[in-house]
């Protein structure tokens, strides 16, 4: 995760399942992602 700032719930997701084997929905990701501090922010197009 340090990588970089900014991942997509699809993104954790795989990631979870690749190191760890274990599959959640995106609504739970996201749950454990807020439980860790983490914050999920929408992204808008220019062109919105």
């Amino acid at each position: 995760l340090k990588e970089r700032d900014n991942w997509t719930t699809s993104e954790i997701k795989n990631l979870i399942k690749e190191r760890f084997d274990v599959e959640y929905s995106s609504r739970h990701t996201r749950r454990i992602l807020e439980e860790m501090g983490m914050k999920n922010e929408k992204t808008v197009s220019a062109g919105s």
